[in-house]
């Protein structure tokens, strides 16, 4: 990248290019917290068919293995209109399938249940002292040093790389 803008970067446009490209974080929630949040869901619409749901899925369960594809499962919970909106329950099915994308309907739809598996509600954390910014401002300097860091790295290998092409083997 070095080569191709003959050093005409700044700091902050090499740090805004790194950004784009890093590699992305595990941005998948735990499974107890997507549970937390389909329970709080379902309180809120006064969803408690789940003996329904469970006996639909033993009908469906031909060879009474107590597993169902995921995509059945999600088209059942789709016609039981089951009040949860399609990410929450993409990722509740993800987490709960096993490697041949099957889900154990008794377990989902237990886990489900918020009446019988009362999961404790979501806390927001708030670990930011009152009129106070030092924790975001700690936050946002951490975040800088891992990208300094990173524009750093980034420029000793462009640097090495470009010695290489000229056959030259420096090491900074």
């Amino acid at each position: 990248m070095m080569n191709l803008t003959v050093g005409k970067l700044t700091d902050q446009e090499v740090i805004t290019i790194a950004r784009h490209y890093r590699v992305p974080e595990d941005l998948c929630p735990h499974r107890n917290v997507l549970v937390a949040q389909a329970h709080e869901q379902l309180k809120k619409n006064g969803f408690e068919n789940f003996e329904r749901l469970v006996a639909m899925c033993v009908y469906q369960d031909r060879e009474k293995k107590k597993v169902l594809p995921s995509k059945d499962i999600k088209r059942l919970c789709k016609s039981s209109r089951l009040p949860l909106n399609e990410d929450l329950l993409e990722s509740l099915l993800s987490r709960f399938e096993d490697s041949e994308k099957q889900i154990n309907y008794e377990s989902f739809f237990c886990a489900l249940n918020w009446r019988v598996n009362p999961v404790p509600e979501l806390e927001v954390v708030s670990y930011i002292k009152e009129g106070t910014d030092m924790l975001e401002d700690a936050m946002v300097m951490e975040e800088e040093v891992v990208m300094l860091e990173y524009l750093d790295q980034m420029r000793r290998t462009m640097h090495y790389e470009s010695q290489q092409s000229f056959g030259h083997a420096v090491y900074i």
